[in-house]
């Protein structure tokens, strides 16, 4: 059985487990500590003392554990750090830029300016606010809407350059911003801009 399950803040899956399948699969991780925060231990609780679970609960039950499968498939890369990247938004904070974001295009892409890209063919790196549960950290997304279908987020920036890769984050991803590290010519300009589109087909490779 494959369903797709969404919850109302968007973040979708596919599950090939029934709802008790996924509820039983939750308290195996819960009681053997490969999920050890408090969202998910609540939800086993609650349904070993029979008070039921709401639909968006169980759709959590399945996203937890299809999330927790998904990335202990992804094999683990080095340690990858960018610290030039986190210079890069955090300098055009400092020049008066109150949200620093940056676009690139991927030498895959396939379509171009004018013909315009696909989502995937996008990467998009964002300087969270204070008010952030993470703050002063780089998010990396690719060009979908978020909340919508086809958006993924690729992971995080920490703001001593480490990046923690997203179960979506694709090796071309990994190498793309290994590229931009590797580009200090790229990286001075990026320090005066908030928002500056950055085609890799028309770059040094």
């Amino acid at each position: 059985m494959q369903q797709t399950v969404v919850t109302k803040s968007g973040v979708s899956v596919e599950s090939p487990y029934t709802d008790q399948e996924a509820m039983q699969k939750l308290k195996d991780l819960v009681d053997n500590g490969s999920l050890s925060a408090k969202f998910p231990s609540d939800l086993v609780r609650r349904s070993l003392e029979g008070r039921g679970l709401s639909d968006e609960q169980v759709v959590w039950a399945h996203v937890l554990v299809v999330q927790f499968e998904t990335k202990a498939k992804v094999p683990k890369r080095p340690a990858l750090q960018l610290p030039r990247v986190v210079a890069l938004l955090r300098g055009a904070r400092r020049n008066g830029h109150k949200w620093p974001k940056v676009t690139a295009t991927g030498w895959w892409a396939e379509g171009d300016a004018t013909t315009g890209y696909d989502a995937d063919d996008i990467v998009k790196l964002s300087l969270t606010g204070e008010g952030s549960k993470y703050p002063e950290t780089i998010n990396i997304v690719n060009g979908g809407k978020y909340g919508e279908e086809g958006a993924r987020w690729y992971g995080r920036i920490y703001g001593d350059g480490l990046f923690e890769p997203a179960p979506q984050c694709t090796d071309q991803v990994v190498e793309m911003l290994m590229r931009m590290e590797k580009a200090e010519d790229l990286l001075a300009e990026f320090t005066t801009r908030s928002w500056q589109k950055y085609d890799n087909n028309n770059s040094n490779k």
